[in-house]
């Protein structure tokens, strides 16, 4: 079996926005000479790099064409070293190997006959507790706005969740501001305006009433690096911890480094 050509494509996502969506999924198709495809995706699909990730993929795939994709290994040695720029890491690099090698995987499987986590060793779990992810850009099969302010947007995309059979839900309560479109003037770095927190305590609260009084189970997480908030923490402590965010600069960073050095010293 030989990999006779590879294709890739920036497949359209349904969401508004510029540049084809705010959301640009790019896939990759390897094919070889017996009929068989692998599938595999380059993780560059939000913000702005799926370009990048686009062209790597094409110049990658012009080392591999007559390679056999059934040796995974030796492909992914082979764009990483004879490419120059696989050596050089990145993100836009390991995307474009990654989404190449998971093609390879998707492939062998079909090859085979046999799912890719059997021939990476099987199984250890036989149930694992998903989440519904970035509730905050809105959930389920009929999106009519992706951008969600008020709490009651908050409330009706956990029930949606819920009803869709998740018990965790992953959410940005931050990230939008209180006005219609999202944006504005909304300052979410060093000490936050009452204003900022009000909005986030609001659309927590409303996320936690609507989900416990359907699913006591549910445990909400807040995806912004600097808020923790879960099942265990209440909406007062969650209030403190978002007024406390990225509370120091970077000069206070350092000196409260150099003063810890020269405390061991």
């Amino acid at each position: 079996m030989k990999i006779v050509s590879v294709d890739v494509m920036q497949m359209p996502s349904g969401n508004a926005g510029s540049s084809r969506g705010d959301w640009s999924p790019v896939i990759v198709r390897v094919n070889t000479d017996e009929g068989i495809s692998g599938y595999g995706e380059v993780g560059l699909a939000y913000g702005k790099g799926w370009r990048a990730g686009y062209g790597m993929v094409q110049d990658f795939a012009e080392v591999i064409i007559g390679e056999d994709p059934l040796a995974i290994e030796k492909i992914w040695e082979t764009i990483f070293r004879k490419t120059f720029w696989g050596m050089g890491g990145g993100t836009v690099v390991n995307a474009a190997i990654s989404g190449i090698d998971i093609a390879l995987w998707d492939l062998k499987g079909k090859a085979f006959g046999m799912p890719v986590w059997q021939l990476m060793g099987g199984k250890t779990n036989d149930d694992l507790r998903t989440y519904a992810s970035q509730l905050q850009f809105n959930w389920g099969p009929k999106i009519d706005k992706q951008v969600l302010i008020t709490p009651e947007d908050y409330a009706e995309v956990t029930r949606v969740a819920i009803a869709d059979g998740y018990d965790a839900i992953k959410v940005d309560p931050i990230i939008f501001s209180d006005r219609p479109d999202g944006k504005g003037p909304w300052k979410i770095t060093g000490p936050l305006e009452n204003r900022v927190i009000r909005t986030v305590y609001d659309r927590m609260a409303a996320m936690r009433e609507a989900g416990v009084s359907i699913s006591p189970r549910l445990a909400p997480c807040c995806c912004d690096p600097d808020i923790r908030c879960g099942a265990s923490l209440d909406l007062l402590q969650t209030t403190h911890v978002v007024a406390a965010r990225r509370f120091f600069s970077k000069r206070t960073g350092r000196a409260a480094r150099a003063g810890r050095a020269r405390r061991a010293r």
